[in-house]
């Protein structure tokens, strides 16, 4: 990105959701609607700007591509897979659940073991939290107006 250009919130949504969206061809329509701008000319100035950041690329044929991939914070904590915007910390809540299910059953027989039930304890602690962090991620998952 160019020395001293600073984009909108909007302009990096935009980029996200290009970005998303990389195996299809994004044109200014559909970001238009994807955006919930009532005109395209607010699309085509975002893109705009996203184009003369470096961050994009306008293709002959009137599509948009990402030109250049940058991390964007709105998105840090997420893993985009096929356009589905999954909260990194739900690996993390699943394996240590997995875990607690697989603690629980080899420790079932030794439960009146203080260390058996701290190993339990801890294990449901850290697999609350990953699931407490993927809801809080999930709440404030990247959402286009138009979709």
């Amino acid at each position: 990105m160019g020395p001293g250009l600073k984009l909108s919130d909007t302009a990096m949504l935009i980029y996200v959701y290009i970005q998303s969206h990389s195996k299809d061809d994004i044109q200014l329509r559909e970001i238009q609607h994807a955006m919930g701008f009532a005109s395209p000319s607010s699309a085509l100035f975002h893109l705009q700007k996203l184009e003369a950041a470096g961050l994009i690329l306008k293709e002959p044929l009137g599509n948009y591509r990402v030109k250049t991939r940058i991390r964007v914070g709105l998105v840090r904590n997420f893993v985009i897979i096929r356009s589905v915007f999954v909260p990194r910390h739900l690996l993390y809540a699943s394996v240590m659940t997995v875990a607690l299910i697989l603690y629980f059953t080899l420790l079932v027989g030794f439960l009146s073991s203080p260390f058996a039930v701290v190993a339990l304890l801890l294990n449901a602690a850290s697999a609350g939290l990953f699931w407490y962090e993927t809801w809080q991620d999930w709440k404030i998952k990247p959402r286009f107006p138009g979709h």
